[in-house]
């Protein structure tokens, strides 16, 4: 019985996998292109983002993809990225992050943390 509902459960999971590596492809050739062209537009690379995150704990590409993007976009606007790292690693790492430095008012302060490395690495 106990093997009956995990194949029903690996039948139910793989369609949505390859749904999601659909995507993630779909998603790649947007990633490669603002990488290749070093695009900094806040509000595009934000949407990637929000969509790689839908994906990266279901899909090794969209979670390297979404590293790649991070540590791109870092020397851009690091308040922007450390916020998604820590949406990330709520959503994906169950482990305590340190959000002080985040809502820090002193920004310049902000970009010279170097624990932000640590998160994307």
């Amino acid at each position: 019985m106990g093997d009956s509902l995990f194949e029903d459960v690996v039948k139910m999971i793989l369609p949505v996998k390859a749904l999601v590596e659909e995507a993630a492809s779909y998603i790649e050739s947007e990633v490669k292109t603002v990488l290749q062209h070093r695009i900094t537009d806040k509000k595009r690379i934000g949407r990637l983002l929000d969509q790689l995150l839908n994906y990266a704990g279901m899909s090794d590409k969209a979670d390297n993809m979404f590293r790649q993007l991070c540590n791109f976009y870092y020397f851009i606007d690091p308040v922007m990225i450390s916020e998604w790292i820590v949406v990330y690693r709520d959503m994906y790492e169950n482990t305590e992050v340190d959000t002080d430095f985040v809502y820090n008012d002193d920004m310049d302060a902000l970009a010279e943390k170097k624990e932000l490395w640590e998160i994307i690495k």
